[in-house]
């Protein structure tokens, strides 16, 4: 029987073969998690307990703190429409320590409030923090773009925080088979972004900005250990039986580089990707080929699309038709919030988006897009930049390796 906080049971992901006794009991990232941590108990995972809306939120909180999970703790939605879409649009928040919080009064000389931060309002502060993610409005937004009923309440999860600078994720390309797409962000330098592939045990850097220090070199080797670690992962979480061999899936992951250690990784969240598909032709080599990450396939003949200017965002410009949305920034993905995604998306017919020059790859409005377009391209080093100069009519043609985009 499917709990009563699923929003539209089978609708979103009809041919997705996924755990359903996991993700309809605990919700999609929790279950998943579940999942794989019964199964793979090697990976590593931080502790984690789950509030669904029926358990008491009392026996929770106590749940939690007897399982030992520590401070900062994340406080994460698990609904179960987080299975297939809707990346970044559900919340997560962090709650620190007692000790901590009281801390962060003295260092702000407010000193004279920590009287006021005791136990009991710290244990309220969290019981609030579960409610307010339970009731996530988010719910009521996706009833309504659907038009379905809302929901009632979201499953919670309590974890602690994966203490580390270096957090991301990686893919499994839907058109290369084994081939893996990396994108690792170093928060020690405003978000730093690095990109990899991973394809028969081989890691290579794909372009994006690299670390140049002396030690950061030392650092990078570590990186790649690890990143090579957490891409053994794939194939054993792929491979349990009910995950679905005709797609490709999502991971997210920390890494812990800077203790310069092994089994410094840890697993954040699996989820689908897209369904796999390859093509039945194959494009030349170009010299640029290996400045472009494609997702998707056109027939062999192409698709023809026309491109116009109708876009602007933030210092950026996408320019979109019926049919095609190409865009050139320092780093347009960054700039480009939920709701700029939503726009893209909710083009009539909207066929390919091309991203002239991207630095990083892989955030929650990359991934949303790559679902629900059915070919992406992102440029590297610029190469789609020639392409955000011109309107009119182009033939694209993709075998989900290649791209080739001519003029017509």
């Amino acid at each position: 029987m499917m709990p009563d906080n699923i929003l539209y049971p089978n609708r979103a992901y009809p041919d997705i073969l996924y755990p359903k006794p996991y993700v309809n009991n605990y919700g999609a990232k929790a279950g998943l998690l579940q999942y794989v941590k019964e199964r793979l108990p090697e990976i590593p995972q931080m502790p984690f307990v789950v509030k669904r809306p029926k358990d008491d939120i009392e026996k929770i909180i106590k749940q939690a703190d007897d399982a030992g999970i520590g401070w900062p703790r994340l406080i994460r939605s698990s609904a179960v429409e987080e299975l297939y879409g809707y990346e970044g649009r559900f919340p997560t928040k962090v709650m620190e320590s007692l000790e901590e919080e009281r801390a962060a009064y003295r260092e702000a000389n407010q000193g004279e409030l920590i009287k006021y931060l005791t136990p009991e309002s710290h244990k309220n502060s969290l019981r609030d923090l579960i409610c307010r993610i339970e009731d996530s409005p988010t719910l009521k937004n996706i009833a309504s773009e659907n038009g379905i009923p809302v929901s009632k309440k979201i499953n919670v999860m309590i974890t602690q925080k994966y203490n580390s600078n270096f957090r991301g994720t990686f893919v499994e390309h839907p058109n290369q088979n084994g081939a893996l797409i990396f994108s690792l962000q170093d928060f020690r330098h405003d978000k730093v972004n690095l990109a990899y592939s991973y394809k028969e045990g081989t890691l290579a850097h794909l372009g994006w900005c690299m670390l140049n220090s002396e030690e950061d070199k030392e650092l990078c080797k570590v990186i790649s250990k690890q990143l090579c670690t957490v891409a053994s992962w794939y194939e054993k979480i792929k491979s349990l039986p009910e995950m679905d061999k005709d797609w490709s899936y999502q991971i997210e992951f920390g890494i812990n580089p800077e203790l310069k250690q092994s089994n410094h990784e840890c697993l954040f969240q699996v989820r689908p990707f897209r369904k796999k598909e390859y093509a039945s032709f194959a494009l030349p080599k170009m010299f640029y080929d290996n400045d472009i990450i494609v997702f998707g396939i056109t027939p062999p003949e192409g698709i023809n699309v026309r491109m116009q200017n109708s876009i602007r965002s933030k210092g950026a410009f996408a320019d979109i038709s019926d049919n095609v949305l190409r865009g050139f920034s320092g780093d347009l993905h960054r700039v480009m919030d939920y709701g700029y995604t939503k726009s893209i998306t909710r083009i009539p017919n909207i066929r390919a988006v091309l991203f002239g020059y991207s630095l990083g790859l892989l955030a929650h409005s990359d991934i949303s897009l790559a679902r629900k377009v059915p070919l992406v391209a992102y440029s590297i080093s610029g190469t789609l930049t020639e392409y955000a100069k011109e309107e009119g009519m182009f033939n694209i043609i993709s075998d989900g390796n290649r791209i080739r985009i001519e003029e017509r």
